[in-house]
């Protein structure tokens, strides 16, 4: 069973999965007007996703950034995430510009940091060391637009994150079929089993969204939603209200606005 993580107002791996709000603004007008509206749909957790700001190669922006959005929401749990165009994101970056970027983000009011497990273990193993030395919690992540990798290569995936001393390992896979979806939600249920940390898991694509509604099943310590399509950083995921809507269902739980 994976163990409950405490992040400020919540505890990750307690109760329901909790629900992330992406903030996807490319300035600081933007991102005021996107941390309001955000803030009014009451998130669990909130994603700031750098790669969409246009200054995100500048410290002082982001550090200004991250103020802006704790202004807002000052005790809403935080996560830092610069998803490189390899994984999905909007713009290519070589390792040791990453490796900064997030070592920056170490300094910040960020409560937990995005590093890819893919970047490799020199760069994932050191900025996990700083990232616990300044009292941030690290989630490992794997991000495959184009495909779901074998049930031994999820495992596999699951098992590299954990011994790289992640807080939260996450996996996201691309779902084709219906198969693909199975294999990802049973890779996650297994690896809470087999896990001390918190699993976080969905399968991309519409056919795939049924893994961000049945976290129970999964076992998915987070769910990613969005406020509406034109805010998703993702494939397949639910407008907010209805997610929580269909979580209640699934979780027998009496109608919850």
């Amino acid at each position: 069973m994976s163990k409950e993580l405490p992040i400020k107002n919540i505890i990750l791996g307690k109760g329901s999965a909790k629900v992330a709000l992406p903030l996807t603004s490319v300035d600081d007008a933007a991102l005021v007007t996107d941390a309001n509206n955000t803030a009014q749909a009451s998130p669990d957790i909130v994603e700031w996703r750098i790669d969409f700001f246009k200054k995100w190669q500048e410290e002082q922006a982001l550090s200004s950034a991250v103020q802006i959005i704790r202004q807002v929401m000052p005790e809403t749990p935080l996560i830092a995430t610069f998803r490189t165009k390899d994984e999905g994101g909007q713009f290519a970056i070589i390792p040791d510009d990453y490796e900064q970027l997030l070592i920056h983000l170490t300094t910040l009011d960020i409560d937990i940091i995005d590093v890819e497990i893919g970047k490799g273990p020199a760069l994932v193993n050191k900025v996990i060391k700083k990232a616990h030395q300044a009292g941030k919690l690290i989630i490992a992540s794997s991000h495959d637009f184009d495909k779901t990798p074998t049930a031994k290569q999820l495992a596999e995936r699951f098992d590299e994150m954990a011994e790289a001393e992640a807080d939260i390992l996450k996996i996201a896979t691309m779902a084709n079929n219906s198969e693909d979806v199975l294999r990802t939600m049973s890779a996650s249920e297994q690896a809470a089993k087999h896990h001390n940390q918190p699993v976080v898991s969905m399968a991309m694509g519409q056919i795939g969204t049924i893994s961000r509604l049945a976290t129970t099943v999964s076992k998915s310590a987070i769910t990613f939603a969005c406020l509406s399509q034109k805010e998703a950083s993702a494939p397949g995921q639910v407008r907010i209200n209805e997610l929580r809507q269909i979580q209640n269902i699934l979780e027998g739980k009496s109608h919850e606005s």
